[in-house]
């Protein structure tokens, strides 16, 4: 069987329209999970832009930064790649009919906004352990064994 890949990119744009208006319907992102899935079992599936772009979004939907921010990369890099490749060609219009310019800086700005996401998590993260501290100090004790008092 051959991988939906037409499909899958039509429902990458849909989400990304989606996230645009502040809007993502479950039903879009369960398709496009099922669609990756199904995708990502073809041995190519790793050149794929929009295969790269869906499971950014997905991981961002998730809130797993890391890998959201990964797959993000990726995806521009890939979307650069193929600007460079088509610069002097004839098709390049057909080539990059969804990878335009303002597509890549959608991209990019999605980008930039999910490195603040982390950056706000990272930071929380390394808050934690001091306001931990604080809060032992404040009640005096110094951890669990010590609130048996």
């Amino acid at each position: 069987m051959q991988a939906p890949w037409r499909d899958l990119k039509t429902t990458e744009m849909r989400v990304l329209g989606q996230r645009q208006r502040g809007r993502l319907l479950p039903r879009t992102l369960s398709r496009l999970r099922e669609l990756v899935t199904k995708c990502g079992e073809d041995p190519d599936a790793d050149a794929s832009i929009c295969y790269h772009g869906s499971l950014a979004l997905l991981f961002e939907f998730d809130h797993d930064w890391t890998n959201a921010l990964m797959h993000r990369q990726v995806e521009i890099r890939k979307i650069r790649r193929l600007h460079k490749l088509m610069e002097h060609s004839p098709s390049r219009g057909f080539a990059t009919q969804n990878y335009r310019d303002e597509d890549l800086s959608v991209r990019i700005e999605i980008l930039k906004q999910m490195k603040e996401q982390d950056h706000h998590r990272t930071k929380q993260m390394h808050r934690t352990p001091r306001m931990t501290l604080q809060l032992q100090a404040k009640h005096d004790c110094r951890g669990v064994g010590d609130l048996r008092r």
